[in-house]
């Protein structure tokens, strides 16, 4: 399999909206050539290897769950799931799990009630997906569902356990040289400081973010991460 997505799921890329207070992000839909019939593509950066079927099988569940249509979009993620076990797809195997654990995610961070058990849920995909990943030696993929388990951490409020899991995601992303999630990560990192109550080092941290998202022309996370620099720098007035 090869690393990256392929050039004809790269024609549209979505666009991620403001992080919220528990991190978690989702993702929009960016206009799209006529011609192509994908709706959206995978988030921007670099995914390892799905093949294009379950590619598009996920960015279908990933539309459905961006409109909380939950039941549907695992129904499409199983779908995906199932193909890339058929086709001996492991990158594609990985993928399809870190997406059904993004629905997990979402619903943890609107159901209150439902919490700790979708958190769970969640938890347990992402791990089986970097299970996957790290034994087919797809280190994005890896990344990804690392950097997303310490999202989950984040979302429990362990700041300790965040760090860990992001500064193994950050050490992936770099090494398969996606800056778009290198700044990502950076960006979570610095929300971590601030569950540590460590101020100056969150504004570290975005700070180091911005250069890279702007980079890839990631503007609005640009705008998001700056608001989060202006906000801190406010607390720290005396």
């Amino acid at each position: 399999m090869s690393q990256y997505v392929r050039p004809t799921l790269l024609t549209a890329l979505a666009t991620l909206a403001l992080a919220t207070s528990h991190g978690t992000a989702a993702y929009a839909q960016a206009e799209k050539p006529a011609k192509t019939k994908v709706p959206f593509s995978l988030p921007p950066g670099r995914i390892g290897g799905p093949s294009d079927e379950v590619a598009e099988i996920c960015i279908r569940g990933r539309e459905l769950r961006n409109e909380k249509k939950y039941d549907e979009a695992l129904a499409e993620f199983d779908k995906a799931l199932k193909t890339a076990k058929f086709t001996k797809d492991r990158a594609g195997e990985a993928w399809a799990l870190s997406n059904k654990a993004t629905v997990y995610r979402y619903r943890a961070d609107q159901e209150a009630d439902k919490f700790k058990h979708l958190v769970t849920q969640a938890t347990e995909l992402y791990e089986d997906a970097a299970t996957i990943a790290r034994e087919s030696g797809e280190k994005h993929n890896e990344a990804y569902a690392t950097l997303y388990l310490g999202v989950l951490a984040a979302m429990q409020k362990d700041a300790a356990a965040a760090q860990k899991r992001y500064d193994v995601a950050l050490q992936l992303f770099e090494a398969v040289g996606d800056h778009y999630y290198v700044g990502r990560t950076y960006a979570f990192q610095a929300r971590a400081a601030l569950l540590r109550q460590e101020p100056m080092k969150a504004v570290e941290l975005f700070e180091k973010a911005v250069p890279l998202l702007r980079a890839v022309g990631m503007f609005n996370e640009v705008a998001d991460v700056t608001a989060e620099i202006k906000a801190v720098k406010e607390t720290m007035k005396p």
